[in-house]
């Protein structure tokens, strides 16, 4: 039988592989006893644990203790001539593997022989603790037979981590600690290392009183001697910031698993970017994943601009470890950064949970399932330039993120007072995890110091002390330059500050590489090599070999961006010089060109806030406010379908590529706010074609008043529209008055005036067929059969609904898709025939509809296609058939990027759960039906009214309330959607209430 003593951590015996327990704690005591110290006489045991009791107590105690081991353990367990021991026994410390690839145990560093506190003995107690020191000695004499093994460069990691473990087992080991601080010396972090080397040396000095051996002095002094050094990061000069390293390595230090925030201020070219790189490089061993903010320097800010790349990062790390990552945080997280992508979570519309708190939430969630341990790094650099939005997830995010990290900002002056109040405001954020400090110029000791570590003493000497500070003012970022300038031409000129600096620089250069320089500055962001190439009328490789030299003169840097790389300058403030050496008339010209070049890129369907900004701003600089409004329109007729419109005019080809997310109402009038005021600033200096502007004009009224129109604000709407009209009919603006009278057609289709929507619809009719625009003609025969539903007659609506679906069919023997537009009219038949009682004709229309949908693989129309199989499942009786096409409908709808809805769909919803008994829920989806019915459409309203009173009447039975959705008794509601239903026809739907209701 095998007997295994485990001394590490919780002592416990192992038997044959199982735990073994005894009833008497002192019987197990003195078998660790006799494995530790050997044989020994009963006398002694009898003392050491008895020793306090009488005579006869502690025999008997004795006895019972010896006859429990003998029962337990006959094999290993030995009582003869007085003497007893403990044989065919290991322990779990002879059964550590020392060797180099094993992994070091946790419980190594735990309490050995834990769980005797309780055994009653003073005299025990003593043992105890003198065998546990014996243990750990024992422990750190195995770890120490690894260190030989561990030599070379290839286990500095291993031996680093082993000698770590040393200092856990023994704080005050100045032998591992210097071999600690040698390591990492060797590997360039020379502040963490004097960092460890003082919190030892004040611990021997505090705890124990004595003084660090010379081994450690002999380091300490070499270290506080060296000064931080890097030409590495992106060609970066550093040093003179020891005081600023060692304070961050501090706090980081002394954080103790929490999140500690540094918060970095100054001038633009005080060297905090610098500070930061070096750091994040200094601690690279140290810490887990890096994330960094980027904010838009140049151009119009969106929402949450600054945090796209932290975002699009986050999701792209986590399906790198193969980790899923939920439907509904893609969907939050696709509504508001751009390249994250999927096809089944879109974004979430509707009654939007589209705020900070959920999508702060959701981005802490993701960082936190990245730590493996150690502190992850978030980097958000100049938040001078963030947006409000921006800012706000930021707040959030900080007090939600609940895994170690540190986290780094900086920022300009100017804002450096409002983020640190933001930081003291966040309370779960401690004072002393957050360090803000100013970086200032450096001194004319430091810019000495600064540049001898740089620059030949000849060169320094030659030049004088005070001659570099004159010129530099203690900026490191002008150091840096005279540095680079001076390097490669000790005999340069370094005057006129950093612009005579970078075009002393630029003199030297060959004439491609000043040209990219200038075209780079244009660009205002990084630029690829091609679109460089492009804009300079080059070959690719000879901007490839023109960017190469910049990047070894350390005029530019590489940068990655969506998995591609382009190139950009070291410090905005080298871009501006450069910008602003080029005559304003040749900046209109090269900012024409570049929006030239950046269109290629550019489809107003597909979501790249990044670059439809940059695009206006090239045009804005280029004095082109024409082209800016063209864009904005082109963008807001998109956004406007995808979202505002249940069955868009587009072709499937096109719908298929677009990625636009969803916008909320106060969102989509803020978008109509600044074309208009856009269009109020252009006047005939920019645009001197009056007809153009005039077009541009009617164009934003009828988009504006169609938007309208289609949410119910029928005046408003009706405004608009007319103006847009009249402006359209006096220019001969053909396509934008068809558009306009679609609008209105749509404002008597929802009102149900059935005589004003036929006449419409006819003048659509006879405008579309003089433009030859069929897919037009088709749309304006819909709204004629429209009319002929909500007058009653459904033979002459059906006929018409069939000459639209048509007119379609035939547009796709062209190749044309136009799919929903198609299924519009099967959806307008399968209505009729459930309101006539012919329910099986409706589901097979509704069902057909969704399906062509789903071959299509479009998402937009499918959930309305669900709502009204739904409404004919209740017709059928088929509850549960009801209930799957709501779940299908509702999830498309709220995982789908935009998309429109009629409000039938929460209102059978809202039945669907109060029948499960969750009134909470129906309330919830009445309000949202409410919200969508608005509009005052009969067939909507109608719905809603038998939703209300059907939840009603199954909250009076369960006892229950609905809180906020119902104002009136059940009955009433129940009789309101018998009136509406029957006023438009829907017989047999009115009869189906009446016999449910009991009316």
């Amino acid at each position: 039988m095998s007997l295994k003593l485990h001394l590490l951590g919780e002592a416990y015996i192992e038997q044959d592989g199982g735990r073994m327990s005894m009833s008497f704690k002192k019987a197990e005591a003195i078998l660790f006893y006799l494995a530790l110290e050997g044989r020994c006489h009963k006398e002694r045991v009898k003392c050491l644990f008895w020793g306090d009791r009488g005579e006869r107590q502690a025999s008997g105690n004795l006895r019972n203790a010896l006859y429990l081991l003998r029962k337990a353990l006959p094999h290993n367990f030995v009582s003869e001539r007085g003497y007893l021991s403990l044989t065919d026994f290991v322990t779990d410390l002879e059964g550590l593997d020392i060797s180099s690839a094993a992994a070091i145990p946790p419980a190594l560093f735990e309490e050995p022989l834990c769980g005797f506190e309780s055994v009653d003995s003073p005299d025990f107690s003593d043992w105890l603790d003198g065998a546990r020191r014996r243990i750990r000695d024992e422990t750190v004499l195995l770890l120490r037979k690894r260190l030989p093994s561990l030599e070379g460069e290839v286990t500095e990691d291993s031996r680093m981590e082993l000698l770590s473990a040393l200092l856990r087992l023994d704080p005050y080991d100045e032998e591992s600690m210097a071999g600690l601080m040698e390591l990492y010396i060797r590997q360039g972090a020379a502040v963490k290392a004097l960092s460890l080397c003082r919190a030892f040396c004040e611990r021997l000095d505090g705890e124990l009183g004595v003084k660090p051996g010379p081994r450690l002095r002999r380091l300490a002094r070499e270290l506080a001697e060296e000064t931080p050094r890097a030409g590495g990061h992106d060609g970066q000069y550093f040093c003179c910031r020891e005081r600023e390293v060692r304070k961050i390595i501090d706090l980081l230090s002394a954080a103790g698993g929490r999140t500690t925030l540094f918060f970095i201020h100054g001038e633009a070219g005080v060297g905090k970017t610098a500070l930061v790189n070096y750091v994040t490089e200094l601690l690279a061993g140290e810490r887990g994943e890096l994330f960094t903010a980027c904010p838009m320097s140049v151009g119009e800010k969106f929402p949450y601009s600054s945090w796209n790349n932290i975002a699009v990062r986050l999701v792209e790390r986590l399906r790198e470890e193969n980790l899923t990552v939920e439907t509904a945080a893609l969907s939050l997280l696709s509504r508001h950064f751009y390249g994250i992508s999927d096809e089944e979570s879109r974004g979430t519309p509707l009654i939007q949970e589209r705020d900070v708190f959920a999508v702060g939430k959701v981005l802490a969630g993701l960082a936190a399932r990245l730590y493996r341990g150690k502190p992850l790094f978030f980097i958000f650099e100049d938040m001078h330039w963030f947006d409000e939005q921006s800012l706000s997830l930021l707040r959030v995010f900080l007090p939600e993120l609940r895994v170690p990290a540190a986290v780094f900002m900086t920022s300009r002056p100017e804002s450096s007072e409002r983020i640190i109040k933001m930081i003291y405001n966040i309370k779960s954020v401690p004072v002393g995890d957050f360090l803000h400090m100013r970086l200032q110029p450096f001194n004319g000791e430091e810019v000495l110091r600064f540049c001898r570590t740089f620059l030949s003493d000849e060169v320094v000497k030659a030049r004088g002390a005070d001659y570099f500070m004159r010129e530099s003012e203690g900026m490191p970022l002008l150091l840096a330059e005279m540095v680079r300038m001076l390097r490669d031409n000790s005999g340069a000129e370094c005057r006129d500050g950093l612009r005579g600096l970078i075009m002393s620089r630029m003199d030297e250069l060959e004439p491609l590489q000043r040209e990219m320089l200038s075209a780079l500055s244009v660009f205002g962001a990084p630029a690829a090599i091609e679109d460089i190439a492009m804009f300079l009328e080059a070959e690719t490789e000879q901007i490839t070999s023109a960017a190469e030299e910049l990047l070894r003169r350390g005029l530019i840097c590489e940068v990655k961006e969506n998995d591609d790389y382009g190139v950009d300058f070291l410090h905005v403030n080298v871009r501006e010089c450069v910008y602003n050496a080029i005559p304003g008339f040749k900046r209109k010209q090269l900012h024409r060109r570049i929006a030239g070049i950046m269109k290629r890129h550019y489809s107003p369907h597909i979501w790249s806030p990044a670059l439809s900004a940059m695009l206006c701003h090239h045009h804005s600089m280029a004095g082109e406010k024409k082209a800016v409004l063209e864009q904005h329109l082109q963008e807001m007729s998109f956004h406007i379908n995808l979202n505002h419109i249940l069955f868009p005019m587009i072709r499937d080809s096109v719908l298929l590529k677009c990625s636009l997310p969803f916008s909320d109402r106060e969102e989509t009038e803020a978008k109509f706010r600044r074309i208009g005021e856009i269009l109020q600033s252009c006047g005939a200096e920019e645009i001197s074609d009056e007809s153009e502007l005039r077009r541009l004009e009617a164009s934003y009224l009828e988009m504006y008043g169609g938007y309208k129109i289609n949410w119910g604000e029928y005046e408003q709407g009706r405004r608009l529209t007319d103006s847009a009209l009249e402006i359209a009919g006096a220019n001969g603006f053909d396509e934008i008055a068809m558009r306009c009278l679609e609008d209105i057609a749509h404002h008597y289709l929802q009102t149900d005036r059935s005589r004003e929507l036929s006449e419409t619809g006819e003048r659509i009719l006879a405008l579309a067929r003089r433009l030859q625009k069929e897919n037009h003609v088709g749309l304006a025969l819909r709204l004629i059969g429209m009319a002929s539903l909500i007058d009653g007659n459904y033979e002459r609506a059906e006929e018409i609904f069939r000459e639209s679906i048509a007119v379609f069919e035939g547009l796709e023997l062209t190749g044309k898709f136009y799919t929903l537009s198609l299924l519009a009219p099967h959806c307008y038949i399968g209505e009729m025939r459930q309101w006539r009682g012919e329910s099986a004709y409706a589901m097979a229309q509704f069902e057909y509809c969704i399906e062509r949908c789903r071959r299509a693989k479009l998402f937009w129309g499918r959930s309305h296609f669900c709502a009204h199989a739904a409404d004919t499942a209740i017709d059928l009786g088929d509850w549960q058939l009801a209930a799957r096409h709501i779940d299908d409908g509702v999830s498309l709808f709220e995982s789908s990027r935009g998309g429109h809805c009629s409000s039938l769909l929460y209102s059978l919803k809202a039945i669907c759960d109060a029948r499960r008994g969750d009134f909470d829920e129906a309330a919830a989806s009445l309000k949202k039906a409410d919200f969508l019915s608005a509009i005052g459409k009969k067939s909507w309203c109608a719905a809603q009214y038998m939703a209300k009173g059907w939840v009603g009447r199954l909250a009076a039975q369960s006892s229950a309330t609905v809180n906020g959705c119902l104002d009136r008794p059940w009955e009433d509601y129940a009789r309101a959607a018998v009136k509406l239903y029957g006023g438009f026809g829907a017989e047999f739907r009115a009869e189906r209430i009446r016999k449910e209701f009991g009316l």
